[in-house]
């Protein structure tokens, strides 16, 4: 393969100085095109060299690209050039200059045309220029991809299927596909902060905490569906939003239990939970945490790992705040310790899983598990 893409570097140099019929005469483009499917081919059989290979093709093509992104001339030879060598370089991970470029111009176009089917659909105020802002973003400074071009094109073309449609419905849709984007983030935070929380009275707390309850549940329900998001990397604008809500609840929690003399769940907030008398149900702790944080977390860690990889799309936030609800406790910086528990894990096998299944079947087989403890 050395002795091809060497010859393709030669031809280059040959070709840079010559008009089109020059180049059209000395059959450069057969013999680019030849020698382009004979690597293709080698590129098959390269194992360990692969990688170095297309990253002497890149350079060639990110030449040739600079030349002519310069000069504007040859465009249909040059052009030719460089598609050819973008066939051979698709499996590269990092883009060439030249493919980058015609994904960006791709991005721009699919953009643009999301924002001429939010004008058909009469989508106004404040919900289209936030997707305006976020769609100007990403056509200016988003590393350009396939991932975002068919996330764009799709939005598009669901936009034109449905013609005209409500904001509450395309915010839906916006959610369960996942635009997240911090445009529309900050749009959707907006919505979903509760202004009146500081000096509603306690009925006014309840139709509040109703209201976030109902948010909270469609939220759930969206997410669960979600299948994928825009900018990879980021959180979902579903668990944003979720978080945000928790807070607010918590706060409502809070207010009640100091201001009004309730508890910190009260009954108001359960009212469709009841015991065989008809009694509301109040959320309590489970048990306080026994032992230190950290086993807290390694146990979370362990769990999150073991649903995920059962298909859920359960996330660590939410586990941590379940965990904190059940036992009493605060993870606040539970994210470094995630951090160091995933390091630790690259670098070596975990035997904690393991660890944890034996001691729990020792307990079940070997100990008195579905016997009282009567020292208690």
């Amino acid at each position: 393969m050395t002795n091809e893409l060497t010859q393709l570097f030669e031809i280059w140099e040959r070709i840079k100085g010559l008009d089109e019929s020059m180049i059209e005469k000395e059959n450069f483009v057969e013999t680019w095109e030849r020698l382009c499917l004979q690597i293709q081919i080698q590129l098959i059989l390269a194992k360990d060299e692969k990688t170095r290979y297309l990253n002497a093709i890149a350079v060639l093509s990110d030449q040739i690209y600079e030349y002519y992104r310069k000069r504007r001339r040859l465009t249909f030879f040059l052009r030719f050039f460089l598609d050819k060598l973008g066939d051979l370089l698709k499996e590269r991970e990092i883009p060439e200059k030249y493919r980058r470029s015609e994904l960006k111009i791709t991005v721009v176009s699919s953009a643009n045309s999301v924002v001429t089917q939010l004008i058909k659909s009469q989508i106004q105020g404040g919900l289209f220029e936030a997707l305006r802002s976020a769609l100007k973003d990403i056509s200016l400074n988003s590393e350009p991809s396939l991932h975002i071009i068919d996330f764009l094109r799709s939005l598009a073309d669901w936009l034109k299927r449905k013609k005209v449609i409500s904001a509450e419905y395309l915010i839906d849709y916006l959610v369960l596909v996942d635009f997240n984007h911090p445009a529309f983030l900050e749009y959707m935070f907006d919505i979903y902060e509760s202004p009146q929380l500081a000096v509603a009275d306690s009925e006014g707390l309840i139709q509040i905490e109703r209201n976030l309850r109902t948010k909270q549940l469609h939220l759930e329900m969206l997410r669960l569906r979600s299948t994928s998001s825009l900018l990879n990397g980021l959180e979902s604008v579903a668990t944003k939003l979720l978080v945000l809500l928790a807070t607010q609840l918590s706060w409502i929690c809070n207010r009640s239990k100091n201001e009004f003399g309730g508890n910190c769940n009260p009954n108001w907030s359960n009212s469709n939970q009841s015991d065989s008398k008809g009694e509301p149900i109040a959320r309590k702790i489970l048990s306080k945490w026994p032992a230190d944080k950290s086993d807290l977390i390694e146990l979370v860690y362990g769990l999150y790992i073991y649903m995920r990889s059962r298909g859920s799309h359960i996330t660590i936030a939410a586990l941590v705040k379940w965990c904190e609800d059940a036992f009493g406790v605060n993870l606040a910086r539970y994210s470094h310790r995630f951090a160091e528990i995933k390091m630790r894990k690259s670098t070596r096998p975990s035997k904690f899983l393991d660890a944890m299944v034996n001691e729990f079947l020792n307990y079940v087989e070997q100990g008195n598990a579905f016997e009282p403890d009567l020292n208690r």
